[in-house]
């Protein structure tokens, strides 16, 4: 199994995408909102991801870190595929209100 450690700054919405291996998230601090389009996940909350499943969140109003945990991984494709409309523009205007951060 590897483990990674995710931060993201307020606002920020991760992109769709996939994974080639199941993955399983722990929420430690903050809240990702908008989860699938529905849930907002604070921490202590869990979501896992089969391989292939693409998903999407966006980084609560304090931002939000997660341990992404990855089964039989050595190395993990990330496959971007389509996304809601705006979401260029939401990541881009979310660097811009971070950048002193």
């Amino acid at each position: 199994m590897s483990i990674v450690y995710l931060f993201f700054k307020p606002n920020f919405p991760l992109f769709r995408h996939k994974h080639d291996v199941d993955s399983l998230y722990f929420v430690l601090s903050g809240s990702a909102v908008d989860f699938m389009g529905a849930e907002t996940l604070r921490p202590g909350d869990c979501f896992a991801v089969p391989a292939g499943t693409p998903y999407y969140y966006t980084a609560g109003p304090e931002g939000v870190e997660v341990l992404e945990m990855l089964r039989d991984a050595e190395t993990v494709t990330v496959i971007y595929t389509e996304n809601p409309d705006g979401r260029l523009e939401e990541a881009q205007a979310a660097v811009r209100e971070n950048a002193d951060a």
